[in-house]
């Protein structure tokens, strides 16, 4: 095109000095030209707090004006008034200490209240009254924040892992439960220059414990070509826990024990191996006893796949049961150190079973969903109940996912098995977390005060039906773990 015609383009008239060389570009180069345009101008779903006033209403009813200078920076907020009224509010917002920036909708209206709405893009998610901001200024203090990936970590020359794994970890260090491949592997600073250190299972440490537990090895030797046949001649380390300096491994082997009838049977044989969280030296072993607990008409005994937790010499673990689960069953086992330091004693379940609670049968035994522990919260792999692990205090979250259409059904759907739930984030008023279905893994945010959740939305998509997991290490701090692609993604709340 020559310079004469450039020249007659640009001189039309109120023609946006953008679209100019738009009409010179070929096809290609105008679609890219969208894109770019929209993603840096496209629309971007906002937070927005609006506040309504009244000097209509009661003294108290506006009280809430205090909290104005407690809200975060970011908070985009409109107060709504009458004009006429407005001399007086703004000395009000004087008086209450608060001098942020706030856009101005007058209300013509002399009938209205004084509330608040706390809306996410077109979205009213929270609705409450003025007077009650101070109950709402974490949430609303949370929800502004966004979530910022603050690093890759690649693990170069991860020791290989199987799918079968139980990961647990904290702000410094990742334990990798493999209970296919007989291992542990624990990765030290995994956010700086991560060091590997595996932990196998071997001849000498089985038949040591076999020694301190008093079993016959001799019966065991007899039996061992029947172990073998099942894969149970190993230790399996099942999950792990840190706790004052100690690293807890639950583990497992198969043994031959004589049932009440006093017949021989191979079953599982379970324990807690203690190490030294400095050099990862063995300092003790723990059995439980007993390894079947029966009481009343009920029969339960310690789930060794699942998780556990330690608080004040005092062991936890997921319980299952054969037979049916009733409302009256428990789903946590309470274990009592005995003063010999030797092993755990058995002393009651907690936690009556919660509403919808999913249960999955195999041949004869019914099987809860899998304990999961991460950041000082406890919860479970397919059902939203989570818990303190210091207070034990617990919430239910499972209505206000069935009521909100967040779930179809936890007891019937089959679908929900591949479903899983993450350990959350739990504040007073504000529980944050991961769940993962089929068609993608979403963070949700659940108003504890009014039991619902305010927000649920995807945060990742799953690709190749590999599935990362999610682990918060520190109130603002949480980890997508990789494995199948040897990363760890660290993002945190800003």
């Amino acid at each position: 095109m020559n310079l004469k015609k450039q020249k007659k383009i640009v001189k039309k008239k109120g023609e946006s000095p953008f679209f100019i060389p738009f009409k010179i570009m070929n096809l290609q180069n105008k679609m890219i030209l969208l894109v770019c345009f929209t993603l840096l101008f496209g629309k971007v779903k906002s937070n927005e707090l609006i506040v309504q006033i009244s000097l209509k209403t009661c003294v108290n009813c506006n009280a809430g004006l205090f909290m104005l200078s407690k809200l975060s920076p970011r908070t985009n907020l409109v107060l709504k008034y009458n004009k006429s009224e407005e001399l007086v509010i703004k000395e009000l917002l004087k008086e209450n200490e608060f001098y942020g920036s706030y856009k101005i909708e007058y209300i013509n209206s002399q009938d209205v209240s004084s509330n608040c709405y706390y809306k996410i893009g077109s979205d009213t998610i929270e609705k409450f009254e003025l007077k009650n901001l101070a109950n709402k200024i974490e949430i609303v203090n949370f929800l502004e924040k966004k979530v910022e990936l603050n690093k890759q970590i690649k693990l170069e020359n991860l020791p290989t892992i199987s799918e079968r794994n139980a990961i647990y970890c904290t702000d410094s260090i990742l334990v990798i439960c493999d209970y296919v491949l007989h291992k542990c592997v624990i990765i030290k600073n995994y956010n700086s220059v991560p060091e590997y250190i595996e932990l196998k299972s071997d001849t000498n440490l089985l038949y040591s414990l076999i020694k301190k537990f008093k079993l016959e090895e001799d019966i065991y030797k007899k039996y061992l070509l029947e172990i073998k046949m099942y894969g149970g001649h190993k230790i399996s380390f099942r999950s792990s826990f840190i706790y004052k300096g100690s690293l807890y491994i639950a583990g497992n082997f198969l043994f031959p024990l004589y049932n009440e009838k006093s017949q021989i049977g191979i079953t599982n044989f379970n324990f807690i191996l203690q190490y030294n969280l400095k050099n990862f030296k063995l300092e003790n072993a723990l059995q439980l006893t007993p390894d079947k607990i029966i009481f009343f008409d009920k029969d339960y005994s310690e789930d060794a796949t699942s998780f556990f937790f330690i608080n004040h010499d005092t062991l936890y673990t997921q319980m299952f049961k054969e037979g049916n689960y009733d409302n009256n069953d428990k789903i946590l086992g309470k274990w009592i150190l005995d003063k010999s330091n030797v092993s755990y004693s058995f002393e009651k379940t907690i936690f009556p079973l919660p509403n919808y609670f999913p249960s999955k049968k195999i041949g004869e035994k019914v099987y809860g969903t899998e304990l999961r522990c991460s950041n000082n919260v406890g919860s479970y792999n397919n059902f939203p109940f989570v818990f303190h692990l210091n207070s034990l205090q617990n919430y239910d979250l499972s209505n206000s996912f069935l009521r909100q259409n967040y779930i179809s059904n936890f007891l019937d759907d089959a679908s929900n098995w591949k479903m899983n739930f993450y350990p959350p984030r739990i504040s007073n008023s504000l529980i944050s977390g991961f769940y993962q279905k089929k068609d993608g893994c979403f963070l949700y945010h659940y108003n504890v005060q009014e039991d619902k959740i305010i927000s649920n939305s995807k945060f990742a998509t799953i690709e190749n039906n590999k599935f990362p997991s999610y682990h918060f290490v520190g109130d603002d701090t949480f980890l997508e773990i990789k494995l199948y692609e040897n990363s760890i993604f660290m993002y945190s709340f800003r």
